[in-house]
């Protein structure tokens, strides 16, 4: 998914501009910008990028030529989370800007289990019991996360993606053997 996205005209082709992603690296952020002609029949353009740090020009990578399928570019900027990162591409006389603001990284300090619904009571031989999580993210950046079930010997994970600053549903189902009352536990990492 395209953290922002324009369609632009360049000497009568029409090219569909976006930043996918800002992702934190070593030594800054890598910008990737994809690009695609929308029609194969109008002639082939030859665009320049510059990427603008916070309104401050930072880069100048390579030119392009956009394909008719889909293509990405990627350069790493110095740059960090919260600054906001504008790739400005232009070419046959024309101009087009995009803009987009760095996430603050995942970070699993700010993910919780914040409901867990549980059967009361005991649990007969062979009987099945389900276990239902919420499991909430206070981040702004999606994150995968492995979330872990426990009742008595009986464990299960199962990995999700949580969206930024939202919430995922799992479910757990465990049989058990012996009779009993059983306290699950869930847990993510």
């Amino acid at each position: 998914m395209a953290l922002t996205e324009t369609t632009a005209v360049f000497g009568g082709t029409e090219i569909e501009l976006r930043i996918d992603e800002l992702a934190v690296v070593s030594g800054g952020v890598e910008v990737s910008l994809g690009h695609q002609k929308l029609d194969f029949q109008k002639d082939d353009v030859e665009l320049s990028w510059t990427v603008f740090v916070n309104g401050r020009r930072v880069a100048t990578p390579t030119p392009f030529t956009p394909p008719t399928a889909f293509a990405q570019d990627r350069t790493t900027v110095p740059a960090g989370p919260g600054d906001e990162i504008t790739v400005s591409v232009s070419g046959a006389g024309s101009s087009e800007s995009l803009t987009a603001t760095v996430p603050a990284p995942f970070e699993m300090s700010n993910v919780s289990v914040s409901s867990c619904s549980t059967p009361s009571g005991s649990v007969n031989p062979g009987e099945s019991v389900s276990v239902t999580a919420t499991i909430t993210n206070a981040n702004n950046a999606t994150g995968d996360v492995t979330v872990t079930a426990s009742a008595g010997d009986a464990t299960a994970d199962e990995s999700i993606t949580l969206p930024a600053n939202g919430s995922a549903t799992v479910e757990f189902t465990f049989a058990f053997d012996a009779p009993g009352q059983y306290e699950p536990t869930v847990e993510v990492a």
